[in-house]
């Protein structure tokens, strides 16, 4: 009897292990187009926002225009290799972070008590990946940044490195620490997006299927 209960907790044990992977290997390709999907609204904002372009563009569709003048179209999709790893490894450590933490929670006793458990297991999962894929987030933004000066090196100038290229720049200069600059606030805005995001979709789901 034990022999069968334990190939029984072997098999259990199997199916979450593949579950789970499957949770994190699906949460890590879906980041693949959404990289190429939202890389130019990046480029944009990113440089918009960067202080050494400070009153250099009019507004955003300036920026765009001036970004495809010296670089080309390929320069609104600059970075995109760190935003598909960005991307990437912040689902794949989120689903699967959200998958673990729920499937060790209690069994609940009222939707209530079902969208606070989503909210506080989105809310953790957000925390956790972007404790992990911040450095990736600034080495982006770094590349993305960087634009040749007016009458500069020109159209289709390489201004973009390598992702650990330019992680490797930030240690030798700032310090392990200038990877995470801006870090509160972005985990903050990240987890709580998830949590709320989450629990309004496990409610819409459950109300509309009502």
């Amino acid at each position: 009897m034990s022999h069968v209960s334990t190939q029984m907790s072997h098999v259990v044990m199997s199916e979450v292990t593949s579950r789970a992977q499957v949770v994190a290997i699906s949460g890590a390709v879906a980041g693949v187009p959404e990289a190429f999907v939202s890389t130019p609204f990046q480029v944009i904002k990113v440089r918009f926002q960067a202080k050494e372009n400070a009153g250099r563009f009019k507004g955003n569709f300036d920026c765009a225009l001036t970004t495809v003048r010296q670089q080309g179209v390929l320069g609104l999709m600059t970075g995109v290799s760190t935003t598909i790893w960005r991307n990437s490894v912040w689902n794949c450590i989120y689903f699967f972070s959200l998958h673990e933490i729920r499937r060790h929670l209690p069994p609940t006793k009222s939707h209530l008590s079902q969208i606070c458990q989503t909210m506080g297991a989105s809310f953790m999962g957000g925390l956790i990946a972007t404790s992990v894929n911040a450095p990736l987030d600034t080495a982006k933004s770094r590349i993305q940044a960087r634009l040749p000066p007016p009458g500069g090196e020109g159209r289709g100038a390489p201004v973009s490195r390598s992702t650990f290229g330019v992680l490797r720049e930030i240690v030798q200069k700032e310090g392990l620490f200038g990877c995470y600059k801006g870090f509160r606030p972005k985990a903050l805005r990240m987890a709580l997006g998830g949590a709320v995001g989450m629990a309004v979709y496990e409610w819409m789901l459950s109300f509309l299927g009502s």
